[in-house]
């Protein structure tokens, strides 16, 4: 089954591409294939770049829901906090939560850089990340986490 969900910000969206596989890690934990796509709102410029293919487990992809979400929380109380960097297990995609306004659970807005990892040049290289940082509201961020959870449910239940 593949999937496909959006985190839409301000000035960007991300794609997440999820495809079930039948490969596990060694104690047995499925995985989904994961790609990401970036690309800016055509009225800024037009940017569209796809992550290297990765995999990664249902528990890591709702530790990403957990983050934004504690995020949020914090920013109730501290509008100055930015979160640690979120780094996917496969380092395919970095993810930041920034400084914002947030009202309570529903209402608010905050920075998010995303940052998706295009390859190396070769063996030797270092990972090259492409991506960019912008607005995006909790309303988003809460479809968004909505929208995986679902997914998540559909992927690993086949």
């Amino acid at each position: 089954m593949n999937t496909s969900l959006v985190l839409e910000t301000e000035g960007y969206v991300v794609i997440f591409r999820l495809e079930a596989t039948r490969k596990e890690y060694a104690d047995s934990r499925s995985l989904v294939r994961l790609v990401l796509e970036f690309q800016t709102r055509s009225a800024i410029s037009t940017i569209n770049v796809s992550s290297i293919e990765t995999y990664a487990t249902e528990v890591e992809l709702r530790r990403l829901v957990e983050y934004l979400h504690a995020h949020i929380l914090c920013l109730q109380h501290n509008p100055a906090a930015e979160s640690e960097t979120y780094i996917s297990t496969e380092t395919g995609f970095q993810l930041q939560a920034g400084t914002g306004e947030v009202v309570n659970s529903e209402d608010g807005a905050f920075t998010l850089r995303v940052m998706l990892n295009i390859g190396q040049l070769d063996r030797d290289s270092a990972s090259t990340y492409v991506g960019g940082e912008t607005l995006v509201t909790v309303r988003q961020i809460n479809a968004f986490s909505r929208a995986l959870l679902v997914a998540l449910r559909r992927v690993f239940s086949e």
